[in-house]
């Protein structure tokens, strides 16, 4: 049997480990972790508010279960007992953590072994119902899908049905247990005396409970735990989608709900192995899929939100478990009280704080929804006198019309690096770059100053490095070609259309490229591998943020510059120069807060701009500088 066990938790890691190991090939940790930074505020609180409603419904319903056998615990120590159970329930596999509440109820409260378990049976019971109840009706408003409506019609029905079969059965499976446990004589007499006291015990509280006539109020907790719980979870998720571009409208809560329950359901599976890690993931990744939503929106939630929801539960589980450990901390129960726990008053307090959950929780939802309207940010130019006082340091690459030149902004030291060339770029790890001199992509490497010739071209534009840095990817004509930089091998990629300018995220699963066409230039953006064009919008000047979020768009006037996030294809901000500047040819840098542009008037120079204020620094003086590329080394205030 340790075997099996063994062979089986095996099975569990290499199953979760496979999931985790796939959706990190699709988004990186460094995205996940900027995804959980720029959550707004509001929807934490909303997220943290009815998490906390949800563990104070269901420490009400274990008060009412356990008074249903006539015992009376504190409230703080059943509410402490509650976060604990949280902790545990997600920190083992099949929701097995669940069974300390038993134990701690034990321990903690003394209370005997029978109601402990009644209580602990009817609540698990009572929730799958719960959920049944409020999934059916979300399935059947949605109506995403026929096929996908009856299949989660069908779960429902049959937990409900099931769970409500348990429900009046237990009490009767426990009492014929009890009396056939004498009959196994293999097993110990001492053990099956303890069972037989053990199973009658449990009989007797769970008939008790039954004949208190709880069952609708237990019912009406257990709807109140299961609703909060989602809804904590669904704001979350919603905090989450904004700074995408998304709004509240685009993740109602009746289309989404039965994603997160598949997720749910596959943690409580005992493949899910420790914290549910991998299959939590993989079963919300790909039931938010069929309900329509971007693969990489799908698996970035996935990933960040589980995170979010395991560190806050472990969190308050642990403190919990503290203070409930502490040495003067010991509550009683007292001894049984036959009496009906809840007064007639239940229902109007029931009601009452049901409703001011809700009022609260809607005052809460930020105004408009969540709606994501573009966000106009004013660059204001600042006078840096000194290269010690520039926000970022790191080196500048730019063309003049003698050729590519380099700027240390630590030092202020400028070097031409290349007689007439143009078009700089770095390579992603800023230790080369790769340019066009007259009819050549040239390559060269800061140490030492190598210069290799990559490729000839007849009418070449514009360049970029692949994100591995190992080619560069350069358009010649119509043709959009790749040379990888040791072999020089060249092939031509499948895009259409002239273009005047590229760049690659970091990941390299984007391209976006200005493409000139009759009715003028066009920013577009194209999924890797396979170039499936992704989105166009009217406008120049096409980079990418490092993490592929936004891609830039210049104004016809140029006045304004545009960051149009690449998910949703929606304006979300926009730059904005005072009404006398003009600027051109923009480029990310490495950095997502900030970016290079050329100022356009009498003269011409490089400009760093933070997207985050509008803080704009001046980083050329000769009025002839043009298509930046600043690699940052270091950014500070």
């Amino acid at each position: 049997m340790k075997i099996r066990q063994l062979q089986f938790a095996i099975f569990s890691i290499i199953v979760s480990a496979g999931i985790l190991i796939y959706l990190f090939s699709k988004v990186s940790l460094r995205e996940v972790v900027e995804a959980i930074g720029r959550i707004p505020f509001d929807w934490i609180i909303l997220f943290v508010f009815f998490s906390f409603t949800m563990s104070v419904f269901r420490t009400w319903r274990y008060k009412l279960l356990l008074g249903a056998s006539g015992y009376h615990p504190s409230v703080l120590a059943l509410f402490l007992i509650n976060l604990v159970r949280n902790f545990f329930s997600d920190l083992l596999p099949a929701r097995l953590g669940t069974l300390i509440y038993v134990y701690l109820v034990r321990s903690r409260l003394n209370i005997p072994l029978g109601p402990a378990i009644s209580s602990f049976a009817y609540s698990f019971l009572f929730d799958i119902i719960g959920l049944a109840l409020i999934l059916l009706p979300a399935v059947v408003v949605a109506s995403f899908g026929l096929r996908s409506a009856i299949v989660l019609v069908a779960i429902g029905l049959l937990l409900a049905g099931v769970s409500i079969a348990i429900l009046y059965l237990l009490p009767y499976v426990c009492g014929k247990m009890a009396q056939g446990i004498h009959n196994i004589s293999l097993v110990p007499f001492t053990i099956r005396e303890k069972l037989n006291c053990f199973l009658t015990e449990t009989e007797e509280h769970l008939r008790l409970s039954r004949s208190q006539g709880i069952y609708w109020k237990v019912l009406a907790l257990s709807v109140a735990v299961r609703l909060c719980k989602y809804l904590s979870l669904y704001f979350l998720l919603v905090g989450l989608v904004i700074p995408l571009g998304y709004s509240l409208q685009d993740f109602p809560f009746v289309k989404v709900f039965p994603g997160m329950c598949g997720a749910e359901l596959a943690s409580s599976l005992p493949i899910s192995g420790i914290a549910g890690f991998g299959v939590y993931e993989g079963a919300w990744a790909f039931v938010f899929q069929l309900l329509g939503y971007p693969e990489k929106v799908a698996i970035l939630t996935s990933l960040s939100h589980h995170l979010i929801t395991q560190v806050y539960g472990y969190s308050l589980g642990g403190i919990a478990l503290i203070i409930l450990l502490l040495p003067f901390f010991n509550s009683s129960a007292g001894e049984p009280m036959r009496k009906q726990l809840e007064s007639r008053h239940f229902w109007p307090k029931f009601c009452l704080g049901f409703l001011s959950v809700i009022v609260i929780g809607i005052l809460l939802v930020p105004e408009g929804g969540g709606n994501t309207e573009a966000r106009t940010i004013l660059l204001s130019t600042r006078t840096a006198k000194t290269v010690e006082q520039l926000p970022v340091k790191g080196r500048l690459l730019y063309e003049r019309s003698e050729g590519i030149y380099l700027t240390d902004l630590a030092t202020g030291e400028v070097t031409k690096m290349v007689t007439g060339g143009r078009y700089p770029r770095w390579s992603p790890d800023g230790k080369s770059f790769a340019c066009i001199r007259g009819k050549y992509i040239v390559h060269i490497k800061l140490a030492g100053n190598i210069e290799k010739v990559l490729a000839e071209v007849q009418k070449g534009k514009a360049l970029c490095f692949s994100a591995d840095g190992k080619a560069v990817l350069y358009t010649d004509g119509r043709k959009l070609k790749r040379v990888e930089v040791n072999s020089l091998t060249q092939s031509i990629l499948p895009s259409g259309g002239r273009l005047m300018e590229l760049d690659m995220s970091e990941d390299g699963k984007l391209l976006a490229a200005t493409e000139k066409t009759i009715r003028g230039y066009k920013v577009k953006v194209y999924t890797l591998p396979d170039f499936t064009e992704q989105s166009a919008v009217r406008g120049c000047s096409a980079s990418l943020s490092p993490f592929g979020e936004y891609v830039t768009v210049n104004s016809n006037d140029h006045h304004k510059l545009y960051l149009y996030s690449t998910v949703t294809k929606r304006k979300l901000i926009t730059l904005a120069a005072s009404e006398t500047a003009k600027f051109d040819n923009q480029f990310w840098t490495n950095h997502p807060d900030w970016l290079v542009s050329t100022a356009e008037g009498d003269s011409h120079d490089i400009m760093v701009h933070s997207v985050v204020d509008g803080a704009t620094y001046q980083l050329t003086f000769t009025g002839d500088c043009d298509r930046a590329d600043l690699f940052i080394t270091d950014v500070h205030n």
